[in-house]
Parts: C-alpha cells; structure tokens; sequence
C-alpha cells in the first residue's frame, strides 16, 4: 500500500495523471477541474472573483443544465474594451483562448469600461 501511493504521488508531482484524456462525452470530475481551476489561476490575468465563481457554478450545474463539457466562457467586464477580455478555457487541459468581446450597442461605455450591461432588447430607430 505504501508503494501504491508514493507512485500515485509521483504521478501527480509528474502532471501525467491531469494529462490524461478523457473520453469527450463525459464530464470531467471535480478533482480534475479543482487542477485546472488552479492552472488558470497561476497562469492568467482573468478576475480571480469571476474563475471562482464560474468553476462553482461549473461544479455544481454540470450535469443538470448539461453544460459542456469541453469549454468554459469567461466575459471579464472589469477591463477595458478594447482589451482581449472573452477567456475560453479548455477543460481537458488548462489551455485559454483570449478574444477581443464587444458590449453591445448603447451599454454605456464610459471611460473604456461597460458601467451598465443588460439582456434586454433594444429597439433602435432610425429617422
């Protein structure tokens, strides 16, 4: 049993156990997501309130809203618009993808920052 976990420990001191792929239909487990939830943490610019909110909520609703099961979305309003603030975050590895995100028409930019943002429809009317 001893050996059992000083090889396990390896393993994971190794990151061969996080590199594992797993099979594309199923979702991955909490601990995985606890390993990628700290990469993207280490090794990104992203609100630290936001990641842990998202990955909560990840957690918690996965199956039940059937989420998927390869990617999370973060818009990062807190930055200003004209900086890559939309992180796509690969769930089999940690890998995040940075893309340039617009607020929408009339939200109000003031200052290169959204200050109010809604889902409601605008009716535009031109003269």
């Amino acid at each position: 049993m001893r050996y059992i976990s000083i090889i396990f420990l390896f393993l994971l001191s190794t990151n061969i156990i996080a590199k594992t792929n797993y099979p594309k239909n199923k979702y991955y487990s909490n601990w995985h997501l606890n390993m990628v939830y700290k990469k993207v943490l280490k090794s990104s610019d992203v609100n630290k309130k936001a990641l842990k909110k998202v990955f909560a909520y990840y957690k918690e609703y996965k199956v039940k809203k059937r989420l998927s099961k390869e990617y999370l979305a973060i818009a990062d309003y807190t930055k200003v618009f004209n900086s890559k603030r939309l992180y796509i975050i690969r769930l089999s590895d940690g890998k995040i993808f940075q893309y340039k995100l617009a607020h929408g028409k009339r939200s109000g930019a003031r200052g290169g920052r959204v200050w109010r943002s809604s889902n409601k429809k605008i009716v535009l009317r031109t003269p």
